[in-house]
């Protein structure tokens, strides 16, 4: 509606009025389906357009950019944060003696005795709570709910991930923060996928 409006406007050839030039721009930028950029280049076409009727709106779009801009510049800054804290960790893990200090099995609360299996998370068990905890001789019992529901998360069928990104797509209102996040999740990644059907 808004595009054949704006596209209506662009061809008048008399004097429009500012105010009416206005309203239809609040209007878009309320719908919010249109992108700035295309609404200047339609109006651009008009011949009796005046600047001042889209300079507020010009002025918001670029307002509203530069905070937009702000924003992921701290979501970068943060997550530049995170890596090299993590970075940290795992270098410290490679290189660093870690110190087991755990004096109690995490799975029956009494005292440690050996043979005990230790993990990296901190965890450690008697051997026989250990197998009769764990489905997995490698993964930590207490850390494989969280790691499972991810892993359960992740195991979606291709099918349903892709109903679900289709239904996700055509209801969203900026359809590159969909596509962006199923990027993120791994969606599009096949050698993940292939992995996963193995």
């Amino acid at each position: 509606m808004w595009l054949d409006t704006l596209v209506h406007v662009s061809k008048v050839e008399g004097a429009i009025e500012e105010n009416v030039i206005v309203k239809m721009l609040e209007g878009i930028e309320a719908d919010g389906k249109l992108q700035p950029l295309v609404v200047l280049e339609i109006l651009s076409r008009s011949s009796t357009l005046k600047v001042a009727a889209v300079k507020d709106y010009v002025i918001r779009w670029l307002d509203a950019q530069k905070k937009q801009i702000e924003s992921d510049r701290k979501a970068i800054a943060e997550g530049e944060r995170r890596v090299e804290e993590i970075d940290k960790q795992m270098e410290s893990l490679k290189f660093n003696v870690q110190v087991l200090q755990v004096n109690k099995c995490s799975a029956c609360d009494t005292a440690l005795q050996l043979p005990a299996v230790h993990f990296l998370c901190r965890h450690s068990y008697h051997v026989h709570c250990f197998e009769s905890y764990s489905d997995k001789p490698d993964v930590c019992p207490a850390c494989v709910g969280p790691m499972s529901r991810e892993t359960s998360r992740e195991s979606i069928s291709d099918k349903a991930a892709y109903q679900m990104f289709h239904k996700e797509l055509n209801g969203a209102v900026n359809g590159l923060d969909v596509i962006s996040k199923y990027i993120r999740s791994g969606v599009f990644d096949s050698s993940r996928r292939n992995a996963q059907k193995k």
